[in-house]
């Protein structure tokens, strides 16, 4: 088992953007030095969280609606989970110090609330239609945002509720990467031993 998990998250790494790009971004600045490349790659994850940000926010914005934005999404999600599990509880590397802890702490909170935004910009959007949103109106970001921080911290809400299997479906999901993040994550990201 622990085989098959380790390929995984090797598999997982070589389709990872920002994997991708530090690794790019480490190769063009090997000759100046291990400083110069930690530097690197560390303006190439600050980059990438601007961009996902963005990508998401303008996404919502313009209302863009069908199966590229979800499928769009869904890899933010898909890889914002990958990450914080990669570098917080399978591969953690070096001394964690009490500052490097707090940063950690944030990073993960961050990657948080980046998980529930996701998911509120597909509950506004393409499954809009899957749930019932009784008495409100999903068209105010507000709501399908509240609904969403709502999944995260209870396991539920009334705010709406699930009327098709891809509206289950997708609560599951979230419910799945918030134990993720709260549980796993988030204790291993916090603690002086790491792993």
């Amino acid at each position: 088992m622990f085989h098959a998990v380790d390929r995984s998250v090797r598999v997982g790494r070589m389709l990872n953007i920002v994997e991708l790009l530090k690794d790019l971004a480490g190769y063009c600045v090997a000759s100046q030095g291990i400083d110069a490349v930690i530097s690197a790659k560390r303006d190439v994850i600050e980059l990438y969280m601007v961009f996902k940000w963005l990508t998401l926010i303008m996404m919502w914005v313009f209302g863009l609606n069908g199966f590229w934005s979800s499928a769009v999404v869904a890899y933010l999600i898909a890889q914002n989970v990958f990450t914080y599990f990669d570098h917080h509880v399978w591969s953690v590397r070096g001394n964690l110090d009490e500052d490097r802890i707090k940063m950690r702490f944030v990073m993960v909170l961050q990657a948080v609330v980046f998980n529930v935004v996701c998911f509120s910009y597909l509950f506004a959007n393409q499954f809009n239609g899957d749930f019932n949103w009784g008495s409100f109106s999903s068209s105010n970001p507000l709501i399908p945002l509240s609904f969403s921080f709502m999944n995260t911290l209870s396991g539920g809400s009334s705010v709406a509720t699930p009327t098709t299997a891809a509206g289950v479906v997708l609560l599951g999901l979230q419910v799945f990467t918030t134990f993720v993040f709260l549980t796993v994550i988030l204790t291993k990201a916090t603690t002086k031993e790491g792993v």
